[in-house]
Formats: C-alpha cells, structure tokens, sequence
C-alpha cells in the first residue's frame, strides 16, 4: 500500500500546467494491488468532495485512464 501517491496531469498529448509552467498533479489518499489491478482511493467527506476535487478527479481519470475509487 501507498499513502498519498501522486501522478502528474499530463501524458503525450496533454499536459495541464500552472501559469508557472509547472505541472498540475493529482494526489490520491492510497494505492494498493488486488488481485492483479491497481486500485486508486481517495476519501471524501461532502466538505472535501467539492468541485475542484470532482474536476481533478475526472481530469487524472482521463489523462491516465484509471479510476479513482470514492471511500465517504
């Protein structure tokens, strides 16, 4: 198990970049194995689960083309 590993916001056709230059990236809470399959989880409570958080979500779920398991 992983505790709080992050993936970059980016792969070979996008890269989602701060006005800095520096790339944006997604931090989940675990990442684990089972049975063979990387399980990505991140808790949520509804103060947590706001729209930036659903929109980093779907953009890593997109860029990576991995789903986020949602622990509430």
């Amino acid at each position: 198990m992983e505790l709080q590993p992050s993936w970059l916001l980016e792969n070979e056709c996008v890269s989602i970049q701060y006005k800095t230059g520096r790339v944006a990236k997604y931090t989940a809470d675990f990442s684990y194995v089972e049975e063979g399959v990387e399980i990505i989880e991140d808790v949520k409570s509804k103060a947590t689960m706001t729209e930036a958080a659903r929109l980093r979500i779907a953009v890593f779920e997109s860029i990576h083309g991995k789903e986020v398991r949602i622990v509430t």
